[in-house]
């Protein structure tokens, strides 16, 4: 028998599935709505999950650089160890490596002055006003303000409760604020003279961006060493062949890598080795487990209420893998039309957590088949298990 023959003869099969469905119709709404539920927890524990990891790599991302040379002492690419500028300089002697610029990065407090107390972390950066440094919204138009002193960039993607400083800004145009500058009490006023768009992370709750002439001000921090150094190559250039030499030629303290695949290692970094992370990756496996469980239960329940009928259909010639069959359908059908009103359900809590935290959460194409992918997975395999129930229905007992 070939391939087409037995996929002819399981679609003619489907309709006992469907009928057996609709013949217990409160056991079947149970399973469905039991896929809704399950649907809707994996979009949330997915969804949190992707935005918590292109959260801890939203800086590397926006980087408008090919390479990025940081300390081999810092933990992570988001915690930076500053370190010589020289090595810049000397980057630029290899070949096709068309400019090297520092950036600058660190988080602080922003005080309320409406509460008098410092509340909201939030990231600083300090970037050249001569080369592309953030890769962003707002950056570009808004440099030549940034030459004033102590004058700074507001990121317009902040959280709510810096509603009241956005409103200010577009009310009345430039006004100063304070914040923290040290692990003293000391503040600092700083001019907000324009608005970006970057974005919030588990993290910080806002960013803003200043001068490298401000930035060392600040902070108070030595202008020959620097946090991270943004390489871009020439056009042309093979980023990977430029990656090797810079690593020969640089003391073995600075860290070399392409910026695409150090995003990369930095995301399976948080993934697998942050707190969070692991707590995620934890709580969806758990999630999946525990789906797992609920639907053969259901799945169990309406094999054993139907024993008697799987056994007729036995006598009367159907195999064991058909019956099989049959079961593996009913779930795959629940699985589908518990999926779609899932789905729908997803997509509104999506956009009202993305509203509340400031935090995109993307229900994209990817997203959806991988969750769909997921769900019959959970189906087939909770079928698989159901069907050792099976195995008891006996021709012989119809007689008995």
């Amino acid at each position: 028998m070939n391939v087409i023959q037995k996929v002819t003869i399981a679609l003619r099969k489907i309709p006992i599935a469907w009928l057996q469905l609709k013949y217990q119709r409160n056991n079947t709404f149970a399973g469905i709505v039991g896929i809704l539920c399950i649907t809707v927890l994996l979009f949330i524990q997915i969804g949190v999950k992707d935005a918590f990891l292109d959260s801890s790599v939203q800086i590397p991302a926006s980087l408008d650089a090919d390479i990025l040379l940081s300390s081999n002492l810092s933990p992570s690419i988001l915690r930076p160890i500053a370190f010589s500028s020289r090595y810049l300089y000397q980057a630029l002697a290899i070949k096709n490596v068309a400019s090297a610029t520092p950036f600058y990065i660190t988080s602080t407090l922003w005080h309320d002055q409406e509460n008098a107390r410092d509340r909201n972390r939030v990231n600083v950066f300090g970037i050249s006003l001569t080369k592309p440094t953030l890769n962003v919204p707002g950056i570009a138009e808004n440099l030549e303000k940034l030459k004033a002193e102590n004058s700074a960039l507001f990121d317009i993607t902040s959280r709510d409760e810096f509603t009241w400083i956005l409103a200010k800004f577009k009310d009345r145009g430039e006004f100063t604020q304070e914040i923290q500058t040290g692990e003293t009490e000391d503040k600092q006023r700083i001019k907000i003279v324009g608005l970006f768009k970057f974005g919030v992370s588990i993290a910080y709750d806002a960013s803003f961006v200043t001068s490298e002439a401000t930035f060392f001000k600040l902070f108070r921090r030595n202008p020959l060493k620097v946090d991270m150094g943004l390489i871009k190559v020439k056009p042309g250039s093979d980023i990977d062949r430029v990656v090797a030499d810079l690593r020969k030629f640089l003391p073995k303290v600075i860290s070399v890598n392409p910026r695409i695949k150090l995003v990369q290692s930095e995301r399976r970094l948080q993934e697998t080795n942050s707190s969070i992370g692991i707590l995620l990756q934890f709580s969806l496996t758990t999630g999946v487990l525990v789906a797992i469980y609920i639907l053969y239960q259901i799945l169990y329940s309406k094999i054993s209420s139907n024993l008697g009928n799987y056994a007729t259909l036995k006598a009367i010639g159907f195999s064991q893998s058909a019956l099989n069959m049959i079961v593996l359908q009913q779930a795959l059908i629940m699985g589908v039309t518990g999926y779609i009103p899932g789905t729908l359900i997803s997509a509104i809590g999506y956009k009202y957590l993305s509203e509340t935290t400031k935090i995109v959460l993307d229900m994209n194409l990817v997203l959806l088949l991988n969750v769909l992918i997921l769900v019959c997975l959970i189906c087939t395999v909770s079928a698989g298990i159901s069907i050792f129930k099976l195995r008891e229905a006996d021709p012989s007992d119809i007689f008995s």
